[in-house]
Formats: structure tokens, sequence, C-alpha cells
């Protein structure tokens, strides 16, 4: 065996790809060795060069020449190697010693080719035991009776004389050594091929988990990209939509500009008419002229033709039609924009669909399941079933046989032409006797239909749910760790309700009912608001001075409101530009989602880095292993396998790997949710937006 400065020489002369001794060793840029052959490898369908150690990248790939010097070092390793471990010399050698062939057990020496002639030749030395050279000659000697150890004590695992074994053995279960070392060594081939295969799935490991992370990576890029597209679209679409509704605007306040100036011009010749009137008027009333003032009557107390500016006025608003074309315009965009972030989760979520078989144990008497256990509806007449603690005995529902308590999971049911349903899961606590009450508290996280048309999702206090689209094929996913359960309309493929932050213990089942047997029935309503119309009019019977100035004071009153209208007008336009420029901050602050896949992917390579580490060391260890059981099943040495089989017949402690991976898809939950945001706060705007202006 080498010694320990060998073995750790061994360690540093190590390729980190084959985790052998390098064979023509080449060195790259950055300082690695690595066998020529193994880094070729490494290398091959790759278009740049890189070093499997630090990851370094090499824009122009290097020309691998051997180092030369690692090589000769490596040469001189492996013959000291191989010298350290048979160098015995002869004990009969006077002068130069020569290199020993062979120890006799009988004679308790080591010979070299010339010495071991007589033992050869000579009858009574051919009888002698002879092994191959061994320093350690004691060790194959019987302490008590200076004797050769040719037996083996089955009973005591030990291996003893033949005067051992006629004394304190002799009721023992006592085999020659020979007959002993073979059975040891054909567990020692066992236990090799067993490393062997260790070895193998753990370099199989090792490749899978730099698969996953690749795969892992090129997904992250994927979702990235796709998701820097999808935010850019849509800030592009709101920049778009602000644009053409500021520039509409700027026209709209140009028009309503120069309609303002007309209209104050207008007035103001009015005002002067008025005015002229009104000094006839008190001039007249002041005469002593009877006769005048007859004459003059008729044509001065006459209403003036004058405009009705009662309904005339500048619009302070924005055209409502015009943003609401606008908003919507976005709201599309955004829907569809939307629409792929949950094709996209859907996808994800139907890679975790498993089978649900309907269990009967549980079924209410009302309901009648299909033999395949895969359907269920509400029967007419009461089943006769045995009573059973799993059966629901007052609610009409079932669970699943198959329960989950980590993981994820996805079922989808068929709902088409329903009028009602139940469809989620519970937990295995849940009550199943009396009436249940669905709700997280109660354990059940479920959406249901009723009355034909009315959804909505069983939290406390039950959220009403508005979906796109008749409900007619219902996916169900659970993320268990994570505490979620989500619900979609598979066809529309659209999101329909999501429990997001529940803590989950006990295990969970599908749940279903199929509510009541579906009659056909349909109620409307047809109501139609009243608007009152009571108004009063005026008194126009009233002298005509006061009339002449309160229209002068009227007119005075609309130059007024039409200059602040114009004003209003302008301080509106920075309100629009405001609601835009939210909306582009929310979208922006969705995009730090980003940053936490990249988080995720940085995670996950540090826990593939560390897991390459161990499975090589491992490795390392293993190989080591099968280094000294390839080298034990050469010899010849009986006593030295049987010494050695009770430490190397059992594989190294090693970690299971099997149920180790690397989860190579991309979360994104987080990232829908915070478009669902964005969605939420346009449909805010547009419903603040179209209430102020009545529409």
């Amino acid at each position: 065996m080498a010694s320990c400065n060998g073995l750790a020489l061994n360690e540093e002369l190590q390729c980190s790809i084959c985790l052998e001794v390098f064979t023509d060793p080449v060195s790259t840029p950055c300082g690695h060795n690595f066998c020529r052959t193994c880094l070729s490898e490494c290398w091959t369908n790759k278009k740049i060069g890189f070093c499997p150690i630090c990851k370094e990248r090499f824009v122009r790939r290097p020309d691998l020449k051997i180092n030369t010097t690692l090589r000769d070092l490596v040469q001189h390793f492996k013959e000291k190697l191989n010298l350290e471990e048979s160098e015995v010399a002869c004990d009969f050698c006077d002068e130069r010693k020569q290199k020993a062939v062979k120890s006799c057990l009988t004679c308790q020496s080591s010979y070299c080719d010339d010495h071991l002639e007589p033992h050869l030749r000579v009858p009574r030395l051919k009888k002698h035991t002879l092994i191959n050279a061994v320093e350690n000659l004691e060790d194959y000697i019987c302490q008590k009776h200076k004797r050769p150890l040719e037996m083996f004590c089955r009973n005591d695992q030990t291996c003893v004389c033949l005067s051992c074994s006629e004394g304190d053995h002799r009721t023992h279960n006592t085999v020659p050594i020979e007959e002993e070392s073979r059975e040891k060594k054909n567990q020692l081939v066992q236990t090799q091929i067993d490393v062997y295969q260790m070895i193998q799935d753990r370099m199989k490991k090792i490749q899978e988990i730099k698969h996953s992370v690749e795969l892992r990576k090129r997904n992250t890029e994927k979702e990235k990209s796709s998701s820097v597209e999808l935010f850019t679209d849509l800030i592009r679409s709101i920049e778009r939509c602000q644009s053409e509704q500021l520039k509409m605007m700027e026209e709209q306040q140009r028009a309503a500009e120069k309609q303002a100036e007309d209209l104050i011009k207008e007035l103001q010749q009015e005002i002067t008419e008025l005015k002229r009137r009104n000094t006839e008027l008190e001039q007249l009333s002041h005469t002593d002229d009877h006769l005048h003032l007859i004459q003059m009557c008729s044509s001065l107390c006459s209403r003036p033709h004058n405009k009705n500016w009662t309904e005339i006025r500048i619009d302070s608003d924005v055209n409502v039609n015009s943003l609401y074309r606008a908003l919507t315009l976005l709201k599309k965009t955004q829907e569809t924009l939307n629409e792929k972030i949950i094709q996209t989760e859907l996808k994800f979520v139907q890679k975790y669909a498993v089978g649900v078989t309907l269990d009967p144990d549980t079924a209410n008497h009302h309901l009648c399941l299909s033999n395949d256990g895969k359907q269920v509806s509400r029967g007419d007449i009461k089943q006769d079933v045995p009573k059973n603690p799993k059966r629901f005995n007052k609610a009409c529902c079932v669970l699943a046989k198959e329960g989950f308590s980590s993981g994820r999971f996805y079922y989808e049911v068929q709902v088409k032409g329903k009028t009602g349903w139940e469809l989620g899961v519970a937990r295995e606590s849940i009550n199943r006797k009396g009436e249940i009450i669905l709700s997280p508290e109660d354990g059940f996280w479920t959406v249901i239909l009723e009355n034909e048309n009315e959804y909505s999702a069983c939290e406390n206090p039950p959220v009403s749910l508005s979906l796109r689209v008749k409900a007619e094929k219902v996916g169900v996913f659970v993320d268990y760790e994570e505490g979620l359960v989500s619900f979609y309309e598979v066809d529309s493929r659209s999101h329909i309700y999501s429990f997001t932050g529940q803590t989950f213990t006990d295990k969970l089942y599908p749940y279903f009912s199929p509510g009541d047997n579906d009659k056909g029935e349909h109620r409307t309503h047809n109501t139609v608001p009243i608007e009152e119309e009571s108004r009063e009019k005026k008194d126009q019977l009233v002298q005509t001075q006061t009339d002449v100035q309160k229209m002068i004071k009227d007119r005075m009153k609309k130059i007024k409101e039409i200059k602040h209208s114009v004003l209003l007008r302008k301080k509106e336009k920075s309100s629009i530009v405001e609601i835009f420029s939210d909306l582009i901050r929310s979208i922006e602050r969705c995009q730090s989602e980003l940053k936490m896949m990249e988080k995720q992917q940085k995670e996950a390579e540090k826990q593939a880095e560390d897991l390459i580490k161990e499975l090589q060391q491992e490795i390392t260890e293993l190989k080591k292993r099968n280094t000294e059981l390839e080298q034990i099943s050469h010899t010849e040495n009986h006593l030295h396998i049987i010494q050695m089989c009770s430490s190397l017949s059992s594989p190294p402690h090693t970690k299971n790997w099997t149920a180790i991976r690397i989860d190579s898809d991309v979360d994104v939950n987080s990232l829908y949710r915070s478009l669902t945001h964005v969605k939420k706060k346009l449909d805010g705007i547009l419903k603040e937006k179209l209430s102020q202006t009545g529409m």
C-alpha cells in the first residue's frame, strides 16, 4: 500500500473530470489541469472553451499542449508507488539485497528468485507454505504455537493454526484458509460490482444535475426574455395610449380655447346692447312726458332678441369617449399579455397532473359513482351502502382515493352543462358527519357554482367570482409546501381563483360535489332605472328692467364660467399624465420579479455546485475503495484477503441520491400575481373615470 504522503500526492495529481491520475495532462489559461482526452470530450459540441472548475470562458479555444513537466511528475509518482507497494528484501542475500518474490510461512523467511530455488526442488521444502512476499510475516504465524495460520474458525471469525483447530477450536466450525479466502473473495467481487455501480450512479447523477441546472438556466433565460418582452410591450402600449390621449387633449384644448374666445366676444356684445336698453328704460321711468312714455313702452318692454346661454358651456372634462377608447385598448393589450402569462402558468401546473379515482367509501348515499370511479352524479333514490366512518352522511359529496402530503399535484374535472357543483381539496381530518362548512378554517379549499351562473370561492366570507366564460373543464393545482390552491378554466385558459398563504398539515384529498339534479330552470329580470323629469319653469313675467339686469349678470357670470372651464381642462391633462405614469410605475415594480427569477437561478446553481462537490468526494472515496478491491482480488495471500474482507466488503457510508434533484422548472406564479395586480389597477382606473362622467 502507498504511504500517506503518496495518497496525498495522488489526490493532487488527479484530473477533476475523471478523478484518476492524469493521463497526458494539459493546462488551461486559468491555471487548472486536466487529462487531454477528458477536456476535449468536455468541449465537444461547444462553441467556446471553458474551465470545468472555475467556469472561466475562453473567447478563442486554447491549443491543448501536453504539460511535459506535470507528465514527468505523474510518471515518477506512478513508478515510485509501484516500487513502494512491492519492495520486500530477500532475507538471505548478503551484499546487495534482491527483491523477495515469496515468503515461506514454515521457515518464516522471504526469498528472492535465486534463494527460493531449494523450496521448488527439495521434496521436504516443497511441502512448505509459500505466499507472495510480505514484510509482516509475524502476522501470518500463530503467536501461541509458532505455526502458520492455515485454518479459519467461523465461530470466532479468526485465523488459527492446526494446533489451535485441534485444541481450543476443536468443536468449532473450522475450514482451510484457502476455502474461506475463496468465499471472502467472492464477497469482495460482489462488493466491487456494487461499488462500481455506485460510482456510475453518482457520475450519472452529476450529469443529471448539470443537465437540470443548464435546462433551468435556459428556462429562466426564456421566461426572463419573454417577461421582458411582455413588460416592454405593455409599457409601450401605455406610452402609445398616453401619447394619443395627450395629443387628442391638446387638440380639444385648442378648439375649446377658440370656442371660448368666440363665445366671450358674443357675450360682451350682448352685454353692451343690454346696458344700452337698461339706460333707456331708466330714463323712460323718470320722464313726465306721458305721451312719449306710451309711445316708447311697446318697443322697450319687449324682450331683447338675445341667445339663450343657459345650455351653452365649455366642457371642462376630458372627452370620456376618447379616454374610454384609449383605456379599453390598453386593457385589451394587457389582457392579451396576461393571457400569455396564464398559458405559461397552466402549462407549468399541468406537468404535475395525477390520476384521480373517486373513493366509494366516502361517497354520500345519494351519489352514483361509475364503475371506473371517474364520474359521479346525484341520484333521486338513496343508495344502499354500508356505514363507514369515512362516508359523508349529510353532505352530498365524495373524496378521491389518492391523498397527498407533500409536493405538487394537478387534476382536471369536466363540468360542462352543470348548473351547480363544488370542487377543490379537503384535508383528511375533516368532519364527515352532519352538515359541513366549506371554508379553509374547516379544512376545505373549494370553488362552487350555484344557480347556473353564480360562482364563488369558499373563503370566510365567500368571494364572488366573475368568469369570462361559463366553466366547462376546471383544473385544480396544489403546491403543498407553498400553501397554494389554484383553479383554472382549462378550455379558455383562464385563471379562476387562488387560495394563497395556506398552511397544510394533513394529507389533502381531491373533493367533489355534483350539486342538485339539473332541471333546466331559468330566471330573468328586466329592470330599468326611472328618470325623474320635474323641472319648474321660471316666471317669465317680470319687469323688463329686472330681466335685463339679470341677463347682464348671467352673461358676466357665463364669461367667468367659460374662463374657469378652460383652466380646468388644462389641469385635467396633468391628471391623465399621472394616471399613465402610475400604471408604468406599477409595471416597473412587476419587473422586480425578474430579479427573483435570477436569485432563484443562482440559488439552484449554488445548490448544484454543492451537490456535485459532495458527489465527487463520494466518487473519489468509492474509486479508492474500488482500487483496493481490485488489488486484493488479484492477490494469492489468503490471510490478507480474510483480514481485509470485513473492512472492504461493505460499501462506504454514502448518501441516498435517488430522490435528490434540481428542479429545472421556473416558478411563474409570482410574476402572474404581479400582472394581476396591474390588471386590477387598470380596472379601477376605468371604473373611476367612467363613474365620474356618468357612463
